[in-house]
């Protein structure tokens, strides 16, 4: 999460994951590791840019769509 929430690390970010294992297959644990940081960044990127402005908060989609207007 620290390549995509900052500051992260604190004791307010949510940055707490769970994950589970069925041991069905072999893996090394640094590789799925690495693998769920990525996949983490990148849907906590998607939900950033994917958002609706709601209740007076104005979503970074409205921001660019306005500061593309002429």
């Amino acid at each position: 999460m620290a390549r995509a929430v900052r500051p992260a690390h604190t004791a307010f970010d949510g940055d707490t994951i769970f994950s589970m294992a069925t041991c069905q297959e072999e893996a090394d644990p640094n590789a799925v590791g690495a693998l769920a940081a990525e996949a983490v960044e990148g849907a906590i990127v998607r939900a950033v840019t994917q958002a609706s402005s709601l209740c007076g908060f104005i979503s970074y989609s409205d921001i660019l769509k306005k500061a593309a207007q002429p």
